[in-house]
């Protein structure tokens, strides 16, 4: 569920675990986060898919990152 997230942040591994299980907000925010590169890895690379859809996935990702990073950044792990 969050191999996406595991890779992005590898080396906040440890904290991502233990947000996890403490945050629902953050659970919620890295399941977002690997539903949107799932998509986007399978709906956008694999096909031939007009690019507005997957810029805007791509803007979305970033995003969730950005949420990931301030969460992360937050708990002081």
């Amino acid at each position: 569920m969050t191999d996406h997230v595991y890779r992005k942040f590898s080396n906040h591994i440890e904290a991502i675990q233990a947000l996890l299980q403490q945050d629902a907000t953050f659970r919620e925010i890295c399941a977002d986060y690997e539903e949107m590169c799932t998509w986007l890895d399978d709906y956008c690379c694999s096909q031939d898919r007009p690019s507005k859809e997957c810029n805007h996935a791509r803007e979305l990702i970033r995003n969730l990152e950005n949420d990931i990073k301030k969460a992360l950044r937050d708990a002081r792990f």
